[in-house]
């Protein structure tokens, strides 16, 4: 009987063993599978795509097919890869990690798709663009290698993927260690900073809330996208942002964001290991597209801290953030200077008159390429962009435009006169002297330029002949400056620092060419995200720094957690609250 239960035990042994490699055996294959049927996917996109790319561009297809053929390829890319899933879906389904490295591969075919559409070819995507889907395609196929690979490595934390490393960990220590007696006092400083930040941003957000339901129609007119966006790769682009942002490649998105989260983050590191709070690990976390990084420390050292050194710690990284952003608005103050010069003065609006609409004799609209109002009042033409119903006041009275030269000639406003009669004009100052040696009457060749957003850096010049008129005894071309109205909004803290470096009302061509302007947009980008990221981060949100800071603070002033914790909640809801609030009015707006 012993023996025969030896033998029962061998034999479940033998049976365990074998399917443990049975197991292994098809965990294996499934990985090779899966580095086959990726391969096989970007050779097959990559031949056939540009194969027929290249036919359809000899052959002068429609667009109409162009998009046909784009949109066809990534519904098959997806079906394809949904089938293979589905295949591997138990693997899936064991380590819901796995689902990350086929979203990593789904895009990257899309790019490609993308690279390879006539579509691609007909929009005549510059270089640049070429040059940056490319970068984004490998950089997916490299991060689902690397997540295929390093499987072990990603740990999932409620709905981000965390991959952890002990990267920067020493510096991060031997850091904190060597400058101790300089960052033990600027601890008082961040702190301060922060709460500056906090009330800061809070007031910004009920500030622009306010405006953007003032003044949504306006605000509609100049983007169609949303109040509130992430920022991602292209993100302007999609969310209807192109005009007034600059563009957002995904190179310039991954120098931004590495410039902006290592400085965040390592800080967040020294002034832990300052205050004799373990690191765990560093790494990057990823919510679906959004790319993070992270620096963890040790919860329960960091919960028995005293409050002031958590204090310093929450708001370490939003104070790097800010010195960064300050650091890099004057590296691009000094490159703008020295790679920019004025091209021409621009203008925002004609001639303007006052009048008693209710002694009008003539209203008609014509066009003239400006699409204006005519009046007759008083024997004398005017002018006027919108309907009678919005320029007049409650006694009648309006502001229109004179029948001046330039708009006669049909000079929109917005345009930057760039040559007065054969003279180059750079600054409002060289114009009114170009008119002035000029007399009433005399014809003259002024170029204009007008840009149709921050992205057009390059406007096609426009000739127009004008008959110069007289006023007080002197030429006149009738064009004027209305300074900008910086009182709303975040405009009256940003216009007098911008205004001092790069002049809203001149038109500037870079001196180096269109790399001028690329260089130009990746600082902007940096100090953007630099001080976005130090201000969103101290919002009080339950997610974010900002939250437990905020908490920390009403339980250091009160003496009481549950009066911190309410007030936490409370100030959470409130401004998820406003968050819905704008993008509810968006929603209504938009349909």
């Amino acid at each position: 009987m012993p023996s025969m239960r030896r033998k029962g035990v061998e034999t479940c042994e033998k049976e365990i063993n074998n399917f443990n490699m049975t197991k292994q055996k098809n965990e294996e294959e499934n990985q090779k599978n899966f580095f086959k049927f990726l391969k096989y996917i970007v050779l097959i996109s990559i031949v056939v795509s540009g194969g027929f790319t290249f036919l359809l561009n000899k052959l002068g297809i429609s667009q109409t097919f162009s998009k046909s053929y784009f949109l066809t390829f990534i519904v098959i890319a997806f079906i394809v890869s949904f089938f293979y899933i589905n295949r591997v879906k138990e693997r899936i389904a064991k380590d819901s990690r796995i689902a990350y490295v086929y979203i990593l591969i789904m895009l990257q075919i899309a790019v490609i798709a993308l690279i390879s559409s006539p579509l691609f070819f007909w929009k005549q995507i510059n270089v640049i663009y070429g040059f940056d889907f490319f970068l984004l395609g490998s950089f997916c196929l490299i991060l689902a290698y690397i997540f295929n690979k390093k499987i072990d490595k990603l740990e999932k934390q409620g709905g981000m993927v965390l991959y952890k490393t002990k990267l920067g960990m020493k510096i991060i220590d031997t850091f904190s260690k060597r400058f101790a007696k300089i960052l033990k006092p600027i601890q008082y400083v961040i702190v301060v900073v922060g709460y500056f930040l906090m009330a800061a941003v809070l007031w910004l957000l009920v500030e622009q809330t306010y405006i953007y339901f003032k003044l949504f129609d306006a605000f509609s007119e100049v983007v169609s996208g949303p109040p509130v966006m992430l920022l991602l790769p292209y993100a302007p682009d999609i969310f209807g942002y192109s005009t007034v942002l600059p563009p957002l490649y995904f190179t310039t998105f991954i120098i931004a964001f590495l410039i902006a989260v290592v400085p965040h983050e390592f800080s967040h590191g020294i002034f832990a290991r300052l205050n004799k709070i373990k690191i765990k690990s560093t790494g990057f976390a990823f919510l679906g597209p959004i790319l993070g990084a992270f620096v963890e420390q040790d919860e329960k050292q960091m919960e028995k801290a005293k409050k002031f050194p958590q204090l310093s710690i929450l708001a370490a990284g939003t104070f790097a953030n800010l010195i960064v952003g300050i650091i890099f608005a004057l590296v691009m103050w000094l490159f703008f200077v020295s790679a920019f010069a004025p091209a021409g003065m621009k203008f925002n609006t004609y001639a303007l008159s006052q009048i008693n609409l209710d002694d009008a004799t003539s209203v008609e609209s014509v066009s003239n390429g400006l699409f204006l109002t005519k009046i007759i009042y008083n024997n004398e033409t005017y002018y006027s962009s919108l309907d009678l119903g919005e320029i007049s006041d409650k006694n009648g009275l309006a502001i229109v435009y004179d029948d001046s030269p330039a708009l006669r000639a049909g000079i929109p406003i917005g345009s930057a006169i760039t040559e007065f009669d054969g003279v180059k004009i750079t600054s409002y100052e060289e114009l009114a002297g170009a008119i002035k040696s000029h007399s009433p009457g005399d014809e003259v060749k002024i170029v204009t330029v007008k840009q149709t957003g921050i992205r057009d850096v390059t406007p096609e010049k426009v000739e127009h002949i004008v008959e110069l008129d007289e006023r007080e005894g002197d030429a006149f071309l009738g064009i004027g400056i209305i300074p900008l109205d910086d009182s709303a909004g975040s405009l009256k803290y940003v216009m007098p620092f911008v205004s001092k470096v790069k002049d809203p009302f001149i038109f500037y061509e870079s001196t180096i060419g269109e790399i001028g302007w690329f260089v130009y947009f990746v600082l902007w980008w940096i100090v953007f995200i630099s001080i976005a990221i130090s201000l969103f981060n101290m919002l009080p949100l339950g997610i974010l720094d900002g939250g437990r800071f905020f908490y920390l603070t009403i339980w250091g002033i009160t003496g009481r957690e549950v009066w911190g914790k309410r007030a936490y909640k409370f100030i959470t809801w409130f401004i998820i609250a406003i968050l819905l609030l704008m993008m509810s009015r968006w929603v209504v707006g938009f349909f």
